[in-house]
């Protein structure tokens, strides 16, 4: 696989991209999207809002960001009409894309939930013309939301109170995952995000960012509540 291979990405879904998941004023060229994640390391996430979980975080953003790149030429070689995105600046919103397309599940935060990042990864799709790949759609890790209702830690730890008790509605009948919902003030998010280069307390202190296999062993007590 010239991802994993080239450019260190195994983890990958392929979906219909919804309409209603694509931001106001913005215009994708393609359908369908392969949706790509690369792994953040656990040991400078640990130190948020520190610099150095800051710049694990950018330098994520950079690497996918030309990852995407680069496997949008690669495929372009092969005949496949694509459009690559910058997980920095996206056109439509990544983490619902990329839970629809069976990857992970919606944390509290906001941001996906993972069996192999748990949440210390980024996103970014490529866009394509056709449907050149059988759909990777789950409703599997649905469960994480009921889960992170009753957790609530990232609420208590985010530094500007800036992700709220309950989530919001923001857009009803997306296909393939009904509502998109937020509990997340970005006003608030963003400009500690901006002035720590990152910030990132809410994934340190995530259960699922525990230890590797956090998100295994989450589930199997889930399943016997």
């Amino acid at each position: 696989m010239y991802s994993k291979r080239k450019c260190g990405i195994s983890v990958i879904g392929f979906t219909k991209v919804p309409n209603k998941l694509i931001f106001q004023n913005r215009y994708i060229s393609y359908s369908y999207a392969l949706v790509f994640l690369k792994e953040m390391r656990k040991k400078e996430i640990d130190t948020a809002p520190r610099i150095p979980a800051g710049a694990e975080s950018m330098r994520i953003y950079a690497e996918l960001g030309e990852a995407v790149n680069d496997i949008a030429h690669w495929l372009r070689e092969r005949g496949v009409k694509c459009q690559s995105n910058h997980p920095m600046g996206g056109l439509a919103v990544f983490p619902a894309l990329a839970g629809k397309a069976g990857l992970g599940g919606q944390g509290k935060m906001g941001l996906l939930i993972t069996p192999e990042y748990c949440v210390r990864q980024r996103i970014a799709p490529i866009f394509i013309e056709n449907k050149i790949f059988e759909y990777t759609d789950s409703l599997k890790h649905n469960w994480i939301e009921n889960y992170c209702n009753s957790c609530g830690l990232c609420a208590k730890e985010c530094p500007t109170e800036a992700i709220l008790d309950k989530k919001k509605v923001n857009v009803d009948n997306v296909e393939g995952i009904s509502q998109l919902k937020t509990s997340i003030d970005r006003l608030k998010c963003f400009k500690f995000f901006l002035l720590s280069n990152g910030c990132s307390v809410c994934i340190k202190v995530c259960p699922f960012s525990k230890e590797k296999k956090a998100y295994s062993k989450i589930i199997s007590i889930y399943d016997q509540l």
